[in-house]
């Protein structure tokens, strides 16, 4: 009983500790750090730089694509 008692004593002095180091080191450095990167970075940036671009610049013909200028209108193009 007294060696369970001493190895259940080490053990819970160990186990705080390998805890605490690796929490707040390992799993708050990765999610502010990589999440908060990439969300505004790459969604933000790729919906609005991309899909903007498309609607306006582009449009299908019969043919295919057909690049729209800013001048032309709908007239021109048909």
């Amino acid at each position: 009983k007294e060696i369970l008692a001493e190895a259940k004593k080490l053990n819970d002095a160990q186990a705080p500790k390998e805890e605490d180091n690796n929490k707040p080191g390992k799993e708050d450095g990765n999610k502010p750090g990589k999440e908060d990167n990439k969300k505004p970075g790459k969604e933000d940036g790729n919906k609005p730089g991309k899909e903007d671009n498309k609607k306006p610049g582009k449009r299908k013909t019969a043919n295919g694509v057909h690049v729209v200028k800013p001048g032309d209108t709908v007239n021109d193009i048909a």
